[in-house]
């Protein structure tokens, strides 16, 4: 079981900000560690999955991407001897 502790948002690479359009909508984005956004799952969030769902769902959802990325970095780093 995985324990999510204090220290656990520094050491994660990638994560959801929201960002304030001027018009004033929120738009959720994953970005990377130097604040980029990651193509892939913000493509999917803005064309297909942001017509369907309601903001804060989009955002359970984007941190859940999030989530995996880090795991696939994680286990990228393992088998590679990090």
């Amino acid at each position: 079981m995985f324990v999510s502790g204090a220290d656990d948002s520094e050491a994660m690479l990638f994560r959801v900000r929201v960002t304030k359009m001027t018009t004033g909508e929120r738009l959720p984005l994953v970005v990377d560690r130097r604040g980029l956004p990651v193509p892939g799952p913000n493509q999917w969030s803005l064309f297909i999955r942001r017509p369907q769902v309601q903001q804060n769902t989009l955002i359970e959802e984007l941190r859940t991407v999030a989530h995996v990325y880090d795991w696939e970095n994680f286990v990228v780093g393992i088998n590679r001897g990090r």
